[in-house]
């Protein structure tokens, strides 16, 4: 009976696989800094919407309030609140009851729940003293909704990973043939 020989590792291989394994490891760290690039620079638009937002509806507010009217307030937060991407808007009055609340779900169209789980956007409230001169009438609490960052971190993750397929096969092909 014949004896097997091992089969030997050439270099050609051994050099492959290194080149491979090293592109893969570059393509997928890069991939994972862009993520996490892009979710810092969402939740800082987020709390920066929100506190733009919370700082004029401070100053919108005060002459309405000022005057008692509390239907103007929940007009002008409602108008606010449709036209934006808002988690909430609450107004409280100068005792810190919430007197218009103004409140959204959490739902996100076209992107899936492990994704939105995994990063997991965290956006600071914005906050706003409503004042008449020297008197405090109140105060107004802003949250953007992160609906929107969601979908455009989803959608910037699926076309970068399409290239970075893309760019690891034809690397992967030119290393086959020289």
């Amino acid at each position: 009976m014949k004896k097997k020989t091992p089969r030997s590792i050439t270099l050609k291989q051994v050099l492959l696989w290194f080149t491979g394994l090293l592109i893969a490891s570059l393509l997928v760290v890069n991939f994972m800094l862009n993520v996490s690039s892009a979710k810092r620079f969402m939740q800082q638009q987020m709390s920066t919407h929100a506190q733009d937002a919370a700082t004029s509806l401070g100053l919108l507010l005060s002459s309405v309030i000022d005057a008692n009217d509390l239907v103007g307030a929940e007009s002008m937060i409602d108008a606010m609140f449709d036209r934006g991407y808002y988690r909430y808007i609450i107004y409280y009055d100068a005792l810190g009851e919430a007197k218009v609340v103004r409140h959204s779900s959490m739902s996100i169209e076209g992107v899936p729940s492990w994704f939105v789980d995994r990063i997991n956007l965290q956006a600071d409230e914005g906050k706003a003293e409503v004042m008449n001169g020297w008197s405090q009438l109140g105060s107004v609490s802003v949250a953007s909704h992160p609906g929107l960052a969601y979908i455009k971190l989803w959608d910037s993750l699926k076309i970068e990973l399409v290239w970075y397929t893309l760019i690891a096969a034809i690397a992967f092909l030119v290393m086959q043939l020289v």
